[in-house]
């Protein structure tokens, strides 16, 4: 009877690990794709490019949480939109606001940038590739709840993010060039 339990346990035991480990890969765009839109080249020194994104993503507000210039690498953090906390019929009754913010929820989106800039060697250019991350959190007074995006599904849903990034970089950089 315990030699049947065991062999018992151990198929359940193979089936189950057989069925969480054939997932398939749901990836729409391919890697070469993701991170066509995620870098970009370009003809500075190393020392400007990676002064121009710290700049850059300061000028958009984002509180740069780390740097390493040897290894090339910028960690920033921030909020892509301003909110308000209250609308404006809420302000003018203060008691039934006070109220009505209770029962409202609150959603949060925060993004991280990690930023790597690169030499490529032999006169290539610097390289410069963003991975940006999105984090949604709803909080009420009946709980909190947090939502996290793959750095992927910002790319694929919001590619303009990228693109508005690296012209701001291009324009920095060009001024950086004009202002020697």
């Amino acid at each position: 009877m315990r030699k049947c339990l065991c062999i018992i346990f151990s198929l359940l035991s193979i089936a189950l690990s057989n069925s969480t480990s054939a997932q398939q890969n749901t990836q729409e765009q391919s890697a070469t794709a993701i991170q066509s839109i995620q870098t970009r080249t370009y003809q500075n020194s190393y020392r400007e490019v990676f002064r121009a994104l710290i700049s850059v993503l300061q000028d958009n507000k984002y509180k740069i949480s780390f740097t390493d210039m040897s290894a090339g690498i910028i960690t920033a953090s921030g909020s892509p939109q301003m909110k308000e906390n209250m609308s404006a019929g809420v302000a003018f009754i203060p008691f039934v606001g006070g109220l009505l913010s209770m029962a409202r929820e609150e959603t949060t989106e925060s993004w991280t940038v990690s930023a790597t800039v690169e030499d490529l060697e032999a006169g290539r250019g610097i390289l410069v590739r963003l991975v940006i991350t999105s984090e949604q959190k709803s909080e009420s007074m009946l709980g909190a709840a947090a939502e996290k995006a793959k750095a992927a599904d910002l790319v694929k849903e919001r590619p303009d993010v990228y693109q508005n990034l690296f012209s701001k970089l291009e324009s920095a950089l060009f001024v950086r060039s004009q202002t020697r």
